[in-house]
């Protein structure tokens, strides 16, 4: 997933550390993101999972992630 994100969105994440090293992956930012950052960082996400053969609902991540910044305001 980690090499995959990078190779087909020019988009750096960082796979897990000790313990959780090939468990996760972290998504950060570099300066200042907005909510509409982190939408467009899920969706790129949900593109590289389906492309490597997992299912996805696609769509289901930015739902989420909209839902919770809506709340908020």
């Amino acid at each position: 997933i980690v090499a995959a994100y990078s190779e087909t969105h020019n988009i750096t994440i960082a796979g897990g550390q000790g313990e959780m090293k090939g468990q996760l992956f972290r998504l950060g930012h570099m300066g200042y993101a907005a909510e509409f950052d982190v939408v467009i960082a899920l969706s790129a996400l949900e593109q590289v999972l389906a492309e490597l053969g997992l299912p996805v609902d696609f769509g289901a991540s930015m739902r989420a992630a909209q839902k919770v910044f809506a709340e908020k305001h």
